[in-house]
């Protein structure tokens, strides 16, 4: 565990406390993090790094791999319509299930690197009707990264939280439609 660095009981208890618990805050413009976040303790955050050097080693940058070609070549095709970004999330769900504030201050980011659906459960391109009886559509896939957080009392901790990593095409045997009527 890191060393906890709060200002006063009263900072502690009244800022830090109310704002985590606040259900507005669960209005991010992703269903499972924020990069923008009203009231984000960033005196705390910059006092707790200061005193705290060496969590500059968890400091962390997804990087994507440019060797590999990325965009598809004239007879490839993606299945589902996704956007891909790096963002620096602020407030994010852990993987149980509480919200947090995520360590990203101009000294120490943390980058990750997501993939959202375009056209979540909408029907897949290029093959929807390609047999009877199957139903195709996007869907929005989960992983869980680890970042480090800071708590109610000012403590900081590596969490496990959720962002969405990729856009996949379900296929789904509904029967032949003729045989319903």
């Amino acid at each position: 565990m890191f060393e906890s660095y709060v200002y006063s009981e009263e900072y502690r208890n009244t800022t830090v406390a109310l704002k985590l618990n606040n259900p507005l805050f669960r209005a991010c413009e992703y269903e499972t993090f924020c990069e923008s976040v009203p009231h984000y303790p960033t005196d705390l955050v910059a006092i707790t790094l200061e005193k705290n050097p060496h969590l500059q080693v968890h400091a962390y940058h997804e990087e994507v791999d440019s060797s590999i070609p990325h965009a598809e070549g004239p007879e490839e095709e993606a299945l589902c319509l996704s956007t891909e970004l790096f963002v620096y999330p602020k407030y994010g769900l852990t993987k149980s299930n509480e919200w947090k504030y995520i360590l990203n201050h101009k000294n120490f980011t943390q980058s990750v690197r997501i993939e959202t659906c375009s056209e979540q459960d909408k029907p897949c391109r290029l093959i929807e009707g390609f047999a009877a009886g199957y139903v195709s559509n996007c869907k929005q896939k989960y992983i869980y990264r680890q970042l480090m957080a800071i708590g109610q009392d000012g403590t900081i901790s590596r969490e496990s939280f959720r962002f969405p990593v990729n856009c996949c095409c379900h296929v789904e045997f509904q029967g032949d439609q003729f045989l319903k009527s």
